[in-house]
């Protein structure tokens, strides 16, 4: 794997001269800077969400990223005319700022149901992978583009409300090192990585890694609800692993998190400038909420939640393929879903409506999928499984 050359800014203005807008599906954004070698990532990272129209950014935001001429060691970041967030450059600033910008406007998005999924199409037939971070999306999306999927988006999910197909999201691909080593090495496949983003990740589109490689809308047709672990009923099946992350470490947050009855701190980590603390949740309704509303009050700290796997995928065991029900599926998707938000006052809210208005749209479009929950296991037989059912 060869390393993207790395460049220093042509030029750093102390006004936003470089600038340029965007739109995920019907919420436009943009994005201004004085520094060309920003707002070039982000011209990478939504390359195919670039507007070429004039856009009215009336139901839109701004989002202005500033290099300091004479201070080579913060980056301002600030929305519309908010206050400005100061981001270390010492560590890579990408992930956070792109962290920003993606949470703040996908939430405004109210025509598409948007779940955190990998998603693909096969001879017309929409395939949705949805699982929490860690459970191989990413990797086994990759094998099946070798396969002739198409590719419709790593990070999201897109079910129209109206229309109820499954459509493109095509962000650019965040792969980690050991991933696109497995397929160098397995495969034969060379990548041509564009930009490092944060501890061995890094960007690629998804038109370099497969020429013609992205599908149209869609019907979908499986929904898999991806799993690293069998359901027993025993270990560590009563628990949810939850990591945060932290624009800061915040003591007092993480001490309120810790008292709750049913919540176990397990450790913490620091990287590319953000604090990943890690816990174990109790399934039960009434801790989660808990949880979520104390992470709501201290909203300037937390950026997201992050629900992990139990354990990464075990490249040796048998993978394995269990029919469930179409609310199962549904309520999983729900829980999914990446336009909603929780204030901490009215706990839950979305350009989607009410929760039981959003079940029932989301129950529609499940009620005309097959559904399975996949354990995943070795890469290759995983892939395998997935095939066969596609082409039946």
């Amino acid at each position: 794997m060869k390393n993207p050359s790395s460049r220093k800014d042509a030029l750093i203005h102390e006004n936003p001269i470089f600038q340029n807008t965007f739109a995920f599906f019907d919420i436009p954004f943009f994005i201004q800077s004085n520094s060309y070698h920003l707002l070039e990532f982000f011209n990478t990272l939504y390359k195919q969400f670039i507007s070429i129209e004039k856009t009215d950014l009336s139901n839109g935001s701004s989002y202005f990223l500033f290099k300091r001429k004479f201070d080579s060691e913060i980056l301002q970041f600030r929305i519309n005319k908010g206050k400005g967030i100061p981001i270390s450059l010492k560590s890579n600033p990408f992930p956070m700022a792109d962290s920003f910008i993606f949470n703040d406007v996908v939430k405004k998005v109210r025509n598409y149901y948007l779940i955190h999924a990998l998603s693909l199409s096969f001879q017309g037939k929409g395939v949705i992978f949805s699982g929490p971070t860690g459970s191989g999306k990413t990797t086994l999306g990759l094998e099946l583009i070798q396969r002739g999927f198409q590719f419709l988006s790593d990070e999201l999910a897109a079910l129209s409300r109206s229309s109820h197909l499954l459509f493109p999201f095509p962000r650019a691909l965040c792969i980690r090192k050991k991933t696109i080593d497995l397929f160098e090495r397995s495969n034969g496949f060379y990548f041509s990585p564009t930009h490092p983003i944060g501890d061995q990740r890094w960007m690629i589109d998804n038109e370099d890694f497969s020429k013609g490689s992205t599908g149209k809308p869609c019907k979908p047709n499986l929904i898999f609800l991806l799993s690293t672990q069998s359901f027993s009923g025993k270990g560590l099946d009563n628990e949810i692993p939850i990591t945060l992350e932290l624009k800061r470490k915040d003591d007092q947050l993480l001490s309120e998190l810790s008292e709750l009855s049913g919540v176990k701190y397990l450790s913490a980590s620091l990287k590319d400038g953000f604090y990943y603390p890690r816990f174990r949740v109790r399934k039960s309704r009434i801790v989660q909420k808990e949880f979520i509303r104390i992470c709501e009050k201290y909203q300037e700290s937390v950026l997201y939640r992050i629900k992990a796997v139990n354990q990464t995928p075990n490249p040796n065991a048998d993978p394995k393929l269990i029919p469930i029900s179409k609310t199962v599926a549904a309520l999983e998707l729900f829980g999914n879903l990446q336009n909603v938000s929780f204030d901490g006052l009215s706990d839950f809210s979305s350009p989607l409506g009410t929760p039981p208005q959003i079940l029932a749209g989301l129950s529609a479009i499940v009620a005309k999928t097959q559904c399975y929950r996949l354990v995943v296991g070795d890469l290759k037989k995983t892939a395998d499984l997935v095939c066969d059912l596609v082409r039946r």
